[in-house]
């Protein structure tokens, strides 16, 4: 009975921690873009959405085949919506790692006890305050970023739609195609009334906003997550290069100063297996956090790649001016998106790499025998860093942010000059 006791008692506390993390980190954007299996029936209703409104962009870009504009901008949607419905199902499949992150974050990782002196602390705390910083500043950016997309797209394209109804309209559209909302989209039932019409607009505008509260859920959870991390990796960093500082505190607390080297190497060894196991929860967190997005790091980056290339196809061609409108705020948005996730994926491999210069930075010539094994052992694991990678494929970095603009602009050239020999075969004709 006791042991029952003592395990309910501590699922209890997990799932305290849990909330605290998922509460601090955004997590309800996990919630709300059904991510978190938690919540089924918003989970249900996203897969359903994705359901129905992927088949119906297929269908239109086939009866629209010849239209370059429908095309474009539905072939977008269409990588948009299958990316975070991958991401969606890829979240829902990681449950319990996503919860061992959060309780992680929620329990602020790791309690060094009383080995911190006061100039590490301050140290620490000045780290804390520049991750939350930066976690304030990103959230701003991703608001802004994710909030002009969805308001160009569901209410900048149809009220231009509107008033530019002449630079828009080229040709009719097939019938059972709508464009004067957010997309063109084929829906089965056709227009009868005023009130079938009002539906396929809420239905456009509720998938719209589902796409972009999912982006914020991907985003930003996989920000802070990351940040956390990088956050870690930097207060260890300190622990290990105040090595010494650290081992005369706890000597001094506890009366051995007097009591010469050997009490000195027993406190610097008690600071060094804090520090070790530190190290070895944030690689157990870390592997959590890579297996979470190990998939869908793949699918963004290759979903990022389309989205870019599809958004400069359109903003570049000649295509409407609403088209080029929407497209112009949804392609900021992604290109700002692809390079926090690529700078974030890099952060978390350099400050890792740098741990066994962290430790060499203190003063270890005066007890090299004690911390050289330590050392070798700290740069044996680090020469394989922690590594974010994109389906095993790429590594995340800044690198593969360089390589998707670039393979985008490559697409871009090549479906523009595809389009160019296509009209003066048609002219010639």
């Amino acid at each position: 009975m006791a042991g029952k006791g003592e395990d309910s008692k501590d699922k209890l506390e997990r799932e305290e921690y849990i909330k605290e993390g998922m509460k601090n980190n955004y997590g309800i954007y996990m919630i709300m873009s059904g991510m978190y299996i938690g919540y089924k029936w918003i989970s249900i209703l996203y897969i359903s959405l994705y359901a129905f409104h992927i088949p119906l962009l297929l269908v239109t870009i086939y009866i629209c085949k010849d239209d370059f504009t429908v095309v474009s901008e539905d072939g977008h949607f269409i990588i948009l919506l299958t990316l975070t419905f991958s991401t969606l199902l890829s979240h829902l499949f990681n449950r319990e790692k996503i919860d061992n992150i959060f309780e992680a974050m929620g329990r602020k990782y790791y309690d060094y006890e009383e080995t911190l002196d006061p100039g590490t602390l301050e140290r620490i705390s000045k780290i804390q305050d520049e991750s939350t910083a930066r976690k304030q500043w990103m959230k701003r950016v991703f608001y802004v970023g994710v909030g002009s997309a969805l308001v160009a797209v569901a209410v900048g394209r149809p009220i231009l739609q509107y008033y530019l109804s002449e630079l828009v309209i080229n040709k009719e559209l097939p019938a059972g195609v709508d464009g004067s909302k957010n997309t063109f989209i084929y829906y089965p039932w056709g227009v009868t009334n005023i009130y079938i019409r009002i539906f396929e607009y809420f239905l456009q505008d509720l998938f719209t906003l589902m796409t972009a509260s999912s982006v914020l859920g991907i985003d930003l959870v996989f920000y802070n997550m990351g940040e956390s991390i990088s956050e870690q990796l930097g207060t260890l960093g300190v622990s290990l290069r105040r090595l010494q500082h650290r081992a005369a505190h706890v000597a001094l607390k506890n009366d051995e100063i007097a009591k010469g080297r050997h009490a000195f190497i027993r406190s610097m060894h008690v600071c060094l297996k804090h520090s070790i196991k530190h190290h070895q929860l944030i690689i157990k967190i870390f592997a959590d956090f890579k297996a979470v997005f190990y998939v869908a790091l793949l699918w963004l980056v290759m979903g990022a790649t389309f989205l870019l290339c599809m958004a400069g196809v359109v903003f570049t061609s000649d295509v409407p001016v609403v088209s080029k409108g929407t497209f112009a705020s949804i392609i900021t948005a992604e290109l700002m998106h692809t390079y926090l996730l690529c700078w974030s994926g890099e952060q978390i491999a350099h400050l890792s790499a740098n741990l066994p210069w962290d430790l060499y930075c203190n003063d270890w010539f005066g007890h090299s025998s004690e911390i050289m094994v330590y050392h070798r052992m700290l740069a044996m694991r680090c020469t394989q860093p922690l590594q974010l990678t994109a389906g095993g494929f790429t590594n995340i970095n800044r690198n593969t942010f360089l390589e998707v603009v670039r393979t985008a602009f490559s697409y871009i050239n090549l479906l523009q000059a595809s389009n160019s020999r296509t009209a003066r075969i048609d002219g010639k004709d």
